[in-house]
């Protein structure tokens, strides 16, 4: 009897604490809330930052939102290349993709690859010849492209890409494509953004 009469005083004790603390105090004011019909001032919209390329030395988009140091016009380095002049222009739903220009009396594309300037050339097919794989490679510090096709593309070492065609097995009866090779300068004359 005296563990159901401990009990019974404990949960007394419990409730009384209860509603003891959830009273409110009644010497603090009662705030009055505004009806709803009253709107605060809205808080000033954040401003997007406009970015000022001179301030951050980032050079401006070219191409979209992506700026691709590679498009432009180039002409050759020495008198003796056949090609004058070749056009690097980007494809406008893929940034990582490049056309050319100029070699050839058709495009040809390239796609970026992981080393910056450097660019891969896949065999393709275009107006019914086949064109072998090759590299396009682009140095920012002087200008320069140096483009190859028939010369293969290796991840191991793409800046390797010569004039030399790919080596073909002896027995193999494939003939070997004429190599087209291009190196040049970009003409800061404009570029061709799109």
């Amino acid at each position: 009897m005296k563990s159901s009469k401990f009990i019974l005083a404990l949960l007394g004790s419990t409730v009384i604490s209860f509603a003891a603390f959830s009273q409110q105090d009644s010497t603090k004011p009662v705030e009055e809330k505004k009806p709803v019909t009253e709107q605060a001032k809205p808080a000033e919209q954040a401003q997007p930052a406009i970015v000022d390329h001179a301030e951050t030395n980032l050079p401006k988009p070219n191409a979209g939102r992506h700026f691709i140091p590679v498009i432009g016009s180039y002409q050759a380095s020495g008198d003796s290349s056949q090609v004058k002049n070749v056009v690097v222009t980007v494809d406008e739903q893929n940034p990582g993709k490049i056309w050319i220009e100029g070699l050839e009396p058709v495009k040809i594309y390239a796609l970026l690859k992981a080393i910056p300037g450097t660019y891969k050339i896949p065999a393709q097919k275009v107006d019914d010849k086949k064109y072998p794989e090759g590299t396009l490679l682009y140095d920012d510090s002087n200008k320069q492209i140096n483009v190859c096709v028939g010369c293969g593309y290796s991840d191991a070492s793409p800046s390797v890409a010569t004039a030399e065609p790919m080596s073909t097995d002896k027995k193999s009866k494939v003939k070997k494509a004429p190599v087209l090779s291009f190196t040049g300068s970009k003409s800061e004359t404009g570029t061709a953004a799109q």
